[in-house]
Parts: C-alpha cells; structure tokens; sequence
C-alpha cells in the first residue's frame, strides 16, 4: 500500500502517484502537495494501557500488538511509519482492516485523523 505507488511510479509502470513523500527520491519526480494527513497513534480502552497523562514507554507498548498495514511494493520506496522495534506485530491488509483490530482491542496502530473522527468525537474512551 504505502509504497507501492511510489516504486510503480519509478519504474514507469504509472505517470502519476499520490503517496507521501517520506523516502521519495526528489531529485528523480516532479512533487506537488495536494492535502496534509495527520496519523495519530489510536488504541481501543480494551486493549488495556496504562491511562493518565503521562507517555506510555516503549516498553509497556513492546507487550501490546502493533498492527501495521502490509506494503505492496516490495521495492526500496517501502514506506513504514513508526514501527515500534521490538514489539509484536499483525500486518493486516489496508488501513479499514487496521482500525477495525485496533477498535475490537487487538492492537494498536497508526490511523489518519479523518479515519478515527467520528470515534474520537462521540466517545473519547474508545480512542485515546
């Protein structure tokens, strides 16, 4: 997913991409922005983290699952974000299926802002 559009892009297999452009070798595309999407860390209240104001560590989180999307590149131009080393993971498909474990309390991952909204503005327990 996340850098399959980009390695598609260099090797001439696509004339146009929309991908971020963490990685995206600058000096070899021609780059407009066209939206800014924030990611944010979501987990269920299920999965049970410690709670409050303080940051969980790296290694409370190493205990909990991480659930990332799995690339489609298998290129150079893959794009991870934020992979927590160490940790368990479940690679799930697309980023749908990613919100659905980490809502069921699997997991926890990375999601766009315009995909936890909803979930964070009528219940500020579900997301943290």
């Amino acid at each position: 997913m996340m850098g399959g559009p980009i390695a598609r892009l260099m090797v001439g297999k696509a004339d146009i991409a929309l991908a971020s452009l963490d990685g995206v070798p600058l000096d070899d595309v021609e780059a407009v922005p066209v939206a800014e999407v924030k990611i944010r860390p979501v987990a269920s209240p299920d999965l049970n983290l410690p709670t409050g104001s303080r940051a969980i560590s790296t290694t409370e989180m190493q205990s909990h699952v991480q659930v990332i999307t799995a690339g489609t590149s298998g290129t150079a131009h893959e794009q991870s974000r934020d992979l927590l080393p160490g940790g368990l993971k479940w690679t799930v498909s697309d980023l749908m299926a990613k919100k659905k474990v980490s809502l069921a309390g699997l997991g926890w991952g990375g999601l766009p802002d315009h995909m936890t909204e909803e979930e964070r503005r009528l219940c500020r327990k579900i997301w943290r």
